[in-house]
């Protein structure tokens, strides 16, 4: 909607072309070129970098060490008596950030 009444007002004024190459153009050739590899690259970056996937490598790296850590089978009790734990470092994984 708020696009919407930009292009109108911009439309109306005759300064489309104006917007069109300082905004549009501009824009394009800062960020040069297309290129398939950097822009997988980039994909990848967003998902591995992104603060709740961060939080969620760290928790399921401290819950591998507990595990790991522990040569008794008292941690994995732990985690089928308290459920909500392992429940919520699944959802946390399965989150979309906006």
């Amino acid at each position: 909607m708020t696009t919407c009444v930009m292009l109108a007002i911009l439309a109306k004024s005759g300064a489309i072309e104006d917007f069109w190459s300082s905004s549009i153009l501009q824009n394009l050739f800062y960020a040069g070129p297309f290129r398939l590899k950097t822009s997988i690259l980039h994909l990848l970056l967003i998902f591995l970098v992104s603060p709740l996937h961060q939080l969620l490598l760290v928790a399921l790296l401290g819950a591998g060490l507990l595990v790991y850590a522990s040569r008794s089978t008292g941690i994995l009790l732990l985690f089928k008596k308290e459920k909500w734990a392992c429940i919520g470092l699944l959802a946390t994984s399965r989150c979309k950030m906006p």
